[in-house]
């Protein structure tokens, strides 16, 4: 069982992904983000998943993969857990 993590501990894990990315590792990041939004999602940190997404956007951008970081972009901007342009505009 994975122990509980706060938001600070989400954003901490998404600056070391943010930094894995920065040192030519974005696979490691993609990996570590991937489990961080597992987490997230089953705790129902709702706060943290635009931080999480965006993130993870940019390492499979760091990857080549653009259409799965548009997709994903993509879907943020159309979720429907936040107010309208609270988060995505």
């Amino acid at each position: 069982m994975q122990p509980r993590i706060s938001y600070a501990g989400h954003r901490a894990h998404t600056e070391l992904a943010l930094l894995d990315i920065m040192r030519g590792d974005p696979e490691r990041a993609h990996e570590r983000l991937e489990a961080q939004l597992e987490r997230a999602l089953q705790l129902g940190l709702v706060m943290v998943l635009p931080i999480v997404v965006i993130a993870l956007a940019r390492s499979e951008l760091a990857l080549g993969r653009l259409a799965q970081a548009r997709d994903r972009l993509e879907g943020l901007r159309r979720c429907s857990c936040f107010p309208a342009g609270s988060c995505c505009s």
